[in-house]
């Protein structure tokens, strides 16, 4: 989080924005409410620490929320009945991301080890090709890495027919699959190495390339964008895109590819609907993460030179050493 823009800082320098904190209507100006409920102590602490190390703003976030929780909770009524107490998993992926190149599924994530503090020790878990150690209060918590950015390690790569529906992860030599039934990943609907960049600047142009498992029936396939109104409220704003009017085949034939013009530079994810129910991938891409395309041109006796639709290229996937996982 960056000083500039924060909301604890403009609060406090008297350069906020927020209309819910200098709305016209001061009825309505519940979180200068909330703010100031304490004389400004908190906001205060929070945009003074916001200039200190991560670390400490980290802990500091973390046991001042600790707090505002516990006072949350004592003015529950006695009468009310809470659940057993959740405790999270002792291992858990995240930001599990699949991307069809070809024939190949792309599969990159995080694995969180929960109360672990012994990132840089190779070997003692599933994954270590990347490991970094973050504590959020008292809580340490060790993230091992699988991904495809330049400066990570390779995904794993996934025969695209065969697909991948569960995860599974040794660490110590123990199976963490919550007692056999693993971890959930899609591959119904995923983005497309396909898609590219056909226009840089301001606004930027582009082509993102849908690919949705064949025999999925999906009724709808839409972008998924965040969006806020006047008062900040968050909804999602759906597009549609249209069906192909021919199928255009990837995967070897198990996918077929819906596209859609995007000239924005927002983040997108993917959503789709089967049977009346909607469905949502976790990551998101911007035309920020697609590579450059060129329009391909091949010359027909009767018109003479046609212009076909962009062809991307993408950098071939590279295997993934002392990584151990289970795909079925």
């Amino acid at each position: 989080m960056s000083v500039r823009g924060c909301p604890a800082t403009e609060y406090i320098s008297g350069t906020t924005q927020n209309p819910l904190v200098v709305g016209a209507n001061d009825t309505t100006n519940s979180e200068k409410r909330i703010f100031a409920s304490d004389g400004n102590v908190t906001m205060f602490a929070c945009a003074v620490t916001l200039r200190s190390p991560p670390w400490y703003f980290a802990h500091i976030f973390a046991s001042t929320c600790a707090t505002l929780f516990a006072r949350m909770l004592d003015t529950v009524p006695s009468c009310v009945e809470l659940t057993d107490v959740i405790d999270p998993l002792p291992v858990k992926p995240a930001a599990v991301t699949l991307i069809l190149d070809g024939a190949t599924l792309k599969l990159s994530g995080l694995v969180r080890l929960w109360g672990d503090n012994r990132a840089g020790a190779a070997g003692n878990a599933t994954l270590v090709d990347d490991h970094q150690s973050t504590s959020m209060g008292c809580i340490p918590s060790a993230w091992y890495a699988f991904n495809s950015s330049n400066s990570g390690p390779p995904a794993v790569l996934v025969n695209a027919t065969a697909g991948i529906t569960r995860l599974r992860f040794t660490v110590d030599e123990k199976m963490e699959d919550q007692g056999g039934v693993g971890f959930a990943v899609q591959d119904g609907v995923v983005f497309s190495a396909s898609s590219g960049l056909m226009k840089t600047g301001f606004p930027s142009a582009g082509r993102f390339d849908i690919a949705v498992r064949n025999g999925l029936n999906s009724t709808r396939v839409f972008l998924e964008q965040d969006v806020r109104d006047s008062v900040d409220r968050v909804s999602v704003q759906e597009t549609d895109i249209a069906p192909p009017a021919q199928p255009v085949s990837a995967g070897t034939g198990t996918y077929s590819l819906w596209n859609i013009d995007v000239s924005d530079d927002n983040s997108y994810t993917i959503g789709w609907e089967v049977d009346g129910v909607k469905f949502s991938t976790v990551d998101s891409h911007s035309l920020f993460d697609l590579d450059a395309c060129t329009p391909q041109r091949r010359r027909r006796q009767d018109r003479g030179l046609e212009t076909l639709p962009y062809s991307c290229t993408t950098d071939p996937g590279i295997g993934v050493q002392n990584l151990y996982y289970n795909l079925y």
